[in-house]
């Protein structure tokens, strides 16, 4: 649950409550090419680091403050900010510039990317000193592809943040000059450099919106994190007509980042704005233009680890599921998203529970559900966007959803079917007496030629190659990665000693009478000890034994998250402890409405359930 003032409580008590509204910042940003941008700042202070301006997401960092004029204490000696603060939170150049705030060397701050992925940049966005409000009064830009200028401008910034005016694009590096300051001796300073543009939605441009989060609390369904929104769509270099020879459509990419803020209006003394942090997502492709309006739809980051992991590994040992999932998260595309940060939180427990299988070739999310499932955890994203893989939280808990925040309309409750009992079987692999061929095959080769192959998996795998050297090998339990370097066809072996499985099934009986309930069957490679079967079937049985879900239409609470334990008041009974399994809100300009899924946590019969009310598809 996000953490809101008492204020906010109390606002969500009244019989009419103040308006709800959102702002939604969208980055179009090259989001391969900014990968690999590297900053290089020339004679930088000390305190400051010139990777910093490209390692920003969302807003910039804390404010520098450095020993110049303006930065002081009237003691001349202490800044006006605590060390502690400063960190590496952007570039500084050690220049000042003299009376008439001219740089008599100008300060360069230098991007270099790679040259086999040249940025494409509907702009550029400059943060340079947002704690003071300044920036250069005179800033040059020159853009190179190889030896070739593509751009060289001289802009004249009249705040702390600056856009260029026109698109950027085909260049591998990136030269940024200071000539001169907005006031005398300053220091030349960037906190931030986005190649592409910052869009800013406030609530009056935004049409319509919904946002939907869920979670399951056994991990049998993906949970489903998605935010969709519609705003104008005009003529002018914001514009997203895919016909159109200008605007910003052929720069937007599937995973442009979205960060959304929720809001409610407190209708108190002060008659303010409360916001809190509505999410991190991605683009899932470009926008639908129709009319006068454009629909952007994102996901949260679950949804961007489409690719399969395939780096599994075979030890004969125990690997841990928190090795395992930090494998699978490094693995992604996610610290590219997010550089210099980690986008996820994980469980420290999960150090302490493992299994002896190799992850299976499956997408990179699936393979994460895997491990919250066998490790009896809650997979999610969190209000920040980092992936999350942690134990769900116990007991009571604090806020109660009264009668009065529920609408008639679309309110329902449902008992889901009994359960008989719960069938956890674990793997027993063991690696075959003898090696056999896993794969064979000819391959053309011109140079160095990268091979990717997959086979069933297996121990003590090797390659062997005729007709070509074998230059490079990564090689996983079901998988490998090879370059080889020649000229002309190469044979190309791959064996090894097959995993072979045997299967034993751990079962918790259900409360339901035998032949009157259904037999819930598990399914998961990762389990491959009965101590963890038996672990799995009780916690699977606990929540299956729930077995009442109730569906509440109401006037939308921005700050529940899935997994939150509330207090549900129904019409026959006050107080029932539930908990939150989906949020759904629907943002109409001013109003906003939602839709609550709840899962009754104290049930009197005891019976169970195996429907679930998730969207999303099933592994187990």
């Amino acid at each position: 649950m996000q953490r809101v003032s008492e204020e906010f409580w109390t606002e969500q008590q009244k019989p009419i409550m103040g308006s709800a509204a959102l702002k939604v910042q969208l980055t179009v940003a090259d989001v391969e090419a900014s990968a690999s941008a590297v900053g290089e700042g020339a004679a930088q202070s000390g305190w400051s680091d010139e990777q910093a301006p490209l390692g920003k997401k969302g807003a910039e960092g804390p404010p520098i403050a450095v020993f110049e004029p303006g930065r002081l204490r009237a003691d001349g000696i202490q800044r006006l900010v605590s060390p502690s603060l400063l960190g590496t939170e952007g570039w500084v150049s050690q220049q000042i510039s003299g009376a008439d705030g001219v740089y008599q060397t100008p300060p360069v701050y230098e991007v270099r990317l790679d040259p086999k992925r040249p940025a494409r940049a509907a702009a550029l966005t400059f943060w340079f000193d947002a704690a003071a409000g300044e920036g250069p009064a005179l800033l040059r830009v020159t853009a190179f592809l190889g030896q070739k200028t593509i751009l060289r401008r001289e802009y004249a910034p009249e705040g702390a943040r600056f856009e260029t005016p026109e698109p950027v694009n085909g260049f591998d590096r990136l030269r940024v000059e200071f000539l001169k300051s907005q006031k005398p001796f300053r220091r030349a300073r960037l906190a931030r450099l986005v190649l592409g543009r910052c869009l800013e939605f406030l609530p009056r441009q935004i049409a319509s919106a919904g946002r939907k989060a869920s979670a399951d609390p056994i991990g049998r369904r993906l949970p489903v994190g998605s935010f969709a929104f519609e705003t104008l769509n005009l003529p002018g270099p914001g514009w997203y007509d895919p016909e159109g020879p200008t605007g910003l459509w052929p720069y937007l990419e599937s995973r442009s980042p979205i960060r959304v803020q929720l809001g409610q209006k407190l209708t108190g003394s002060t008659e303010g704005w409360e916001w809190i942090e509505g999410g991190e997502y991605y683009l899932t492709g470009q926008p639908r233009a129709e009319g006068l309006t454009v629909r952007f739809e994102a996901t949260d980051a679950l949804g961007l680890l489409e690719k399969p992991f395939y780096k599994g590994v075979w030890t004969g040992q125990n690997q841990s599921f928190y090795d395992l999932a930090l494998a699978v998260l490094k693995d992604s595309e996610l610290s590219r998203l997010w550089p210099g940060q980690t986008p996820w939180r994980l469980w420290p427990g999960l150090k302490n529970l493992g299994t002896k299988a190799p992850l299976p070739i499956r997408p990179g999310r699936e393979c994460l559900q895997l491990i919250a499932h066998a490790a009896n955890c809650v997979l999610f994203c969190d209000r920040l966007g980092r992936v999350v893989i942690e134990p769900a939280e116990t007991g009571p808990g604090e806020h109660t959803l009264p009668l009065a925040q529920q609408l008639e309309e679309g309110s329902k409750a449902d008992k889901n079917p009994a359960l008989a009992g719960v069938d956890c079987p674990y793997r027993v692999l063991t690696p075959a007496g003898e090696a056999k061929q896993l794969h064979k095959g000819e391959y053309p080769v011109n140079g160095r030629t990268p091979l990717h192959l997959e086979y069933p998996a297996a121990a003590q795998v090797t390659v062997e190659v005729t007709g070509a050297a074998l230059a490079q090998k990564q090689i996983y339990a079901g998988a490998c990665d090879l370059v080889l370097e020649g000229s002309g066809t190469a044979l190309l072996i791959v064996s090894g000693r097959v995993l072979e499985e045997s299967l034993v099934t751990v079962s918790e009986q259900g409360p339901a009478r035998p032949g009157t309930g259904r037999q819930e069957a598990l399914q998961n490679p990762l389990i491959t000890d009965a101590q963890t079967a038996k672990r799995t079937a009780r916690w699977v049985k606990e929540e299956l034994c729930r077995r009442t879900v109730y569906t509440r239409k109401t006037r939308g609470h921005l700050q529940l998250d899935p997994l939150d334990r509330l207090f549900l008041d129904t019409k026959n009974a006050k107080g029932l402890r539930v908990r939150l399994l989906q949020n759904q809100l629907d943002f109409n300009g001013g109003a906003v409405s939602g839709t609550l899924v709840l899962k009754r946590q104290e049930e009197t019969d005891e019976l169970a359930d195996t429907k679930n009310k998730l969207d999303g598809e099933g592994l187990f």
